[in-house]
């Protein structure tokens, strides 16, 4: 606050005047205005900054819970070394207690890296890409950056601009749209008079040119007030993540009833059944406080004495720990951004991560002609002339040559006149119409009251005159566009051009076909024209096309089914129909390089415009083709599809650990030992191999294939009936220790381990079914890295027993792991016997028909009912 009042202060102290329009400010005053911070720098900020991605990576809510157990470990520790409990600081809390921050760390690295990586990258482009303005300072024109403007700056504007500051009209005449602020699609009509000489920063000039003075810049904007609202809050996230957010939301609440389910649960059995220390300790773990630190456990424990808190903070911190999905928040964010990065190397600019799902999910995309189908360019073919005078169509030329030199700026059409007629200055222009796409038509009345009109034939050419607009329809059946040129109203000259397709259209369109997208034309051109060019391209059923003039936009609803090509559209138009398809469950993408495509490209599920496109149309886009090559579209979606289909396989991984934590805190209630069974280095086995290698790997996976159904339908049943098979390894053993002649105790804890494993890796392998050689090559991985883990450290991922740093210190070749490593004759091992290894074949036999079933029946009931998420709508 202070520094804004400094700010204040600063401006208020400045000497200010209004420059001379053909003069500007001078360079020391631009200077002074800079010094006090006068400059168009929004004080708003859209991206992150690097300290904000690495916090947000860092330090999201799921990680702090893990941080937070890991605190408390270190703390109990300490407070049991202080106390003289050497003995349990090592048995319960070793550094084995403390791996589960390794995927952590590595994910967060990872992520961390990745991100800022793609904002580095993307920060250039859009540096690149960012729009120039033309403003007079000391007498001269130049172009400045928007952040570059100073407040008093003398700027020029012209037809297709955003308004980068809020401005005052000097001189000109405009026609402004202002929907991105107001929402209103109607036109503004702008001019020097003083009710109506107000540019509002992020409003767009449909028509016309002018001089204007900056009047607010920065924060002080009407636009900057607006723009969280405006270009970010109405974003939505993914699907896929509002979906994860709601999983992580409700686990998040529902973390704090596992936790207190488990420390009541324990606190109550330690009390009750505490004076048979046996019940809690077990026998390997007696021996090791024994062996290593000299110790006896005493026979009776309880909730006055560190062993029995000892068990209850390990056995409570292993369900907080498991029972949040963590990591796939990180691994869906980097997924999403190698997949940006890989865009940006083809010339493809995302303008938000999410975007790339939401494109990766259209099955209808509509398509402007100019600049997709084709390339932007024209050349005209033929001059027709109405008179036979040769020196009447000779002064005619001239005049179309000065009509163009009058218009404020070149577009696509009216470039290929002046390559043809050459703009000149020979008939001095009284008043200037520019193009409007809702007119169609362009108009300059020269001094000597002659008015010349340049557009669409149906719209400039009179009833009395309908020859023409036959001519006009025949030429335009041949692909051709036509336009007219009449003179006080009467029509002069017909001029017909030729769009030039763009080599890559036909397959693209191909591509789309194939994938099960609808195609759909949406041009301002005449429809017959737009036909052709669609056929050339291989649009199916091009032949199905309508011109919209005069057509109600509520009346689109009974034609957008009916036709593929639609000619004469209005901005409203356009709008009117992705709203229409929308209406039927499409998922719609939309194309547009103009301000007349602003309303609906916003209205779309997914928009794309191209570099050359008007700084509007960009600032609306969820995608720019930085280098205008319509067939990066392809990329675009097949990354998405890759992403979205491999994180949601991703996801059952995740959520597999989840549900199984979840159903084991209160399936082990009845339990003597209670959920103590269980402990953090139980699932480092599972969660190292099965999770966070084959995780990875299938995440990265090529996987083009549409996208189908919903994350509910493709995840929820899947990952539910995986958490109930897990589950069910867990408790398997914990039923056979009942009775310890069947199983000990040692070994029903030795079997969760190597059960959840095997659940995970048949979960795993149903994932992988039609096994590609890369899918083969993840799961062999995954395998091959979980039985060196397994053999390198068994008391540990096998056992699940905490190991001590201290040990190897104190101990060195005779430290337990020195004697463990790769030793097949460790007791951990030895001790297994004829039960437990039909338990496991029995397992591997039936887990993976069990797991089918289960899914098969699960699913039915998910699509019978509206099952959702709690928290989910918050995220929507």
């Amino acid at each position: 606050m202070p520094k804004t009042n400094k700010k204040n202060q600063k401006a208020d102290n400045l000497l200010r005047k209004t420059p001379s329009p053909t003069l500007g400010l001078t360079k020391k005053e631009v200077e002074e205005r800079v010094q006090a911070g006068l400059t168009n720098k929004a004080d708003v900020k859209v991206d992150k900054s690097y300290l904000k991605i690495i916090v947000s990576n860092a330090f999201p809510f799921f990680s702090c819970v893990l941080y937070a157990v890991a605190l408390m470990f270190l703390a109990y520790r300490i407070y049991l070394v202080k106390i003289g409990h050497e003995d349990l600081a090592s048995t319960f809390f070793g550094v084995s207690k403390f791996f589960f921050l390794g995927p952590l760390i590595f994910s967060t690295i990872i992520g961390t890296i990745q991100e800022c990586r793609s904002k580095r990258v993307l920060d250039k482009l859009k540096i690149v890409s960012d729009s120039k303005y033309r403003v007079i300072r000391d007498g001269k024109e130049m172009d400045v950056s928007s952040g570059e403007l100073v407040i008093d700056d003398i700027i020029k504007l012209e037809s297709g601009k955003q308004i980068p500051a809020d401005l005052k009209l000097l001189s000109g005449y405009l026609e402004v749209n202002e929907s991105l602020l107001t929402g209103e699609a109607d036109d503004v009509k702008k001019s020097p008079e003083e009710e109506h000489n107000v540019l509002l920063s992020g409003s767009s000039i449909v028509s016309g040119s002018c001089v204007a003075i900056v009047t607010a810049v920065g924060k002080e904007t009407y636009a900057n007030r607006l723009q969280k609202k405006v270009k970010n809050i109405t974003k939505s996230k993914s699907e896929l993540m509002r979906n994860i957010y709601g999983i992580i939301d409700t686990m998040s609440v529902f973390l704090f009833v596992i936790v207190g389910v488990v420390i009541a649960t324990m606190a109550y059995k330690i009390s009750i059944w505490g004076k048979d220390s046996s019940l809690f300790i077990t026998e390997a773990t007696q021996k090791l406080i024994e062996s290593h630190c000299g110790s006896t456990v005493p026979a009776s424990i309880g909730l006055t004495d560190p062993y029995g808190w000892s068990i209850i903070i390990t056995t409570a911190s292993a369900f907080a720990i498991y029972s949040l999905p963590t990591g796939l928040v990180l691994l869906t964010s980097m997924t999403l951004a190698v997949s940006v990065i890989s865009l940006v190397k083809k010339n493809t600019l995302i303008q938000e991560l999410y975007s790339l799902e939401n494109l990766s999910r259209i099955d209808t995309i509509c398509l402007d002609k100019t600049g997709t189908l084709t390339d932007g360019s024209m050349e005209v073919l033929d001059v027709i002339f109405t008179s036979h005078k040769d020196q009447e169509n000779k002064d005619l030329e001239r005049r179309l040559g000065s009509f163009l030199g009058a218009m404020p700026s070149l577009n696509a059409t009216s470039s290929a006149l002046e390559r043809k007629f050459k703009s000149n200055k020979d008939y001095e222009p009284k008043q200037v119409v520019p193009f409007s796409s809702t007119r169609k038509l362009s108009e300059v009345i020269f001094k000597d009251d002659i008015s010349m009109c340049l557009g669409a034939p149906e719209y400039i050419i009179g009833k009395d005159e309908q020859q023409y607009i036959k001519e006009a329809g025949e030429k335009a059946a041949s692909g051709l566009r036509v336009l007219a040129v009449t003179i006080n109203g009467k029509v002069s000259m017909l001029i017909t051009l030729k769009d030039n397709i763009r080599a890559s259209a036909p397959d693209t369109i191909r591509f789309f076909r194939e994938n099960g997208v609808d195609v759909k034309i949406i041009s301002g051109d005449n429809p017959i024209t737009v036909s052709k060019i669609a056929k050339e391209c291989d649009v199916k059923d091009a032949d199905k096309a309508i011109s919209l003039e005069g057509i109600a936009p509520e009346k689109l609803d009974e034609l957008v089914d009916k036709y593929v090509i639609f000619g004469r559209v209005s901005p409203e138009q356009k709008e009117a129909l992705v709203t229409a398809l929308q209406k039927r469950g499409k998922k719609v993408a939309m194309t547009g390089d103009g301000v007349n495509d602003i309303l609906a490209l916003r209205k779309a599920n997914a928009s794309i415009s191209f570099r050359t496109a008007t700084d509007a149309a960009k600032s609306c886009s969820d995608v720019v083709l930085m280098d205008n090559d319509f067939a990066h579209l392809k990329d675009v979606v097949g990354q998405g599809r890759r992403v979205v289909n491999n994180i949601q396989r991703t996801s059952i991984l995740f959520l597999m650990k989840t549900v199984c934590i979840t159903l084991l805190a209160f399936v082990l209630i009845p339990f003597k030992r209670g959920q103590s069974q269980f402990t953090v280095e139980n699932l480092y086995l599972m969660q190292n191999g099965v999770i966070a290698i084959a995780g990875f790997l299938l995440s990265v996976e090529s996987c083009p294939k549409p996208i189908t159904g919903t994350f509910k339908n493709n995840v929820y049943p899947k990952a539910l009936a995986a958490g109930i098979l897990m589950c069910a390894a867990a408790l398997i053993p914990c039923l056979f220790s009942l009775n310890p002649s069947l199983m000990t105790p040692d070994n029903a804890r030795s079997m969760i381990s190597i059960l959840t494993t095997i659940a995970g890796f048949t979960v795993l392998f149903y994932m992988c079914m039609k096994f590609t050689r890369y899918r083969a090559l993840s799961f062999a991985t995954a395998l091959i890295i979980d039985l060196f883990v397994a053999f390198a450290l068994p008391s540990v991922y096998v056992a699940g027993r905490s190991w001590s740093l201290h040990d190897i210190i104190q101990n060195g070749s005779n430290s337990q792991l020195a004697r463990e490593f790769f030793n097949f004759q460790s007791p951990i091992f030895t001790s297994l016997g004829l039960t437990e290894y039909m338990v496991m074949l029995g397992f591997i036999v039936v887990g993976l028909p069990i797991y089918i079933l289960e899914s098969k029946w699960i699913t039915k009931v998910f699509e019978k009912t509206e099952f959702k998420i709690p928290f989910l709508k918050n995220k929507e």
